[in-house]
């Protein structure tokens, strides 16, 4: 699965060979793995970062321990379930990553909202909550162009019913 993903990244550098950054929410890790093998092979300095939820962190606890952690699940954004980071995916991109952002609940509902607003695409939790890692990042990424990857629709009515109550959703802006 990790070289078939990494396809997407070989796509992206062919419509933009001049990126800086890529951010990638971190589920299982397939697809953290496969940008950091296949864009650190081109070009070593683009900065990776990955996103997870603060009450799912275990890539996040993982990467900053050094080793395999475990850490209960109790996220809502279904992308970001895991209890523990998975050891081949870890291995690829322990020594690999920028940096890691973690996200609230708030704030990943907030990145559905902003996602909403600003694309007119239905995006899930983990995928959009590229954005709002981007918005915390904004001081470090300023001049740069950077890849926010949104990907999946696999959000419940009350998952999207709560994330389009916000005012981000009807002023799309970021708090």
């Amino acid at each position: 699965m990790i070289n078939g993903v990494g396809t997407e990244f070989l796509d992206i550098l062919d419509v933009l060979p001049d990126v800086d950054a890529v951010i990638l929410p971190l589920g299982a890790g397939s697809e953290v793995a496969a940008a950091v093998t296949t864009l650190k092979a081109i070009n070593p300095d683009i900065a990776i970062y990955a996103v997870q939820a603060e009450l799912s962190c275990s890539g996040y606890r993982s990467w900053k321990a050094g080793s395999i952690e475990n850490h209960p699940n109790a996220t809502f954004a279904g992308g970001f379930a895991t209890g523990t980071a998975y050891e081949t995916t870890f291995t690829l991109y322990k020594d690999a990553l920028t940096d890691f952002v973690l996200l609230s609940e708030q704030e990943i509902l907030q990145g559905m909202a902003l996602a909403a607003y600003h694309t007119r695409n239905v995006v899930e939790a983990a995928g959009s909550a590229t954005l709002m890692a981007a918005w915390k990042l904004r001081e470090a990424l300023a001049g740069k162009r950077v890849v926010m990857q949104f990907s999946g629709s696999n959000a419940s009515p009350q998952e999207l019913s709560q994330a389009y109550a916000l005012p981000a959703f009807t002023h799309g802006e970021f708090s």
